[in-house]
């Protein structure tokens, strides 16, 4: 038994540096040239456009509405929703910047 493993070993062993021995080299182009990587930056060129543009019109929204809030209620709301207008002002402005840093991660690939 053992010396039926040992001859399969030497035969696939054989057949590994023959594989070796025979194997040419495939020339190709980079991966960044390639319809998945361009098209992936394209993706994600877009969809960052989509976010700063989404992101900033719900924070403008978002604003006008704890406004208007704010204005409507008494003065025990009125500190929530002062707070709720920071947050949202926050909010926007972390979603912006980071669209811009993906963005410009991106544009270095090209």
């Amino acid at each position: 038994m053992i010396k039926v493993v040992k001859k399969i070993l030497e035969k696939i062993n054989l057949i590994g540096i023959a594989m070796m021995i025979t194997a040419q080299a495939a020339f190709a182009d980079s991966i960044s040239s390639t319809k998945l990587a361009t098209g992936t930056t394209n993706l994600i060129q877009d969809v960052t456009a989509w976010i700063i543009g989404l992101g900033s019109g719900v924070t403008i929204l978002m604003v006008i509405y704890c406004l208007l809030r704010r204005n409507m209620a008494d003065e025990m709301d009125h500190k929530k929703w002062q707070t709720r207008m920071i947050v949202s002002l926050i909010s926007g402005v972390g979603i912006v910047v980071a669209s811009g840093v993906i963005k410009a991660l991106v544009s270095y690939y090209q």
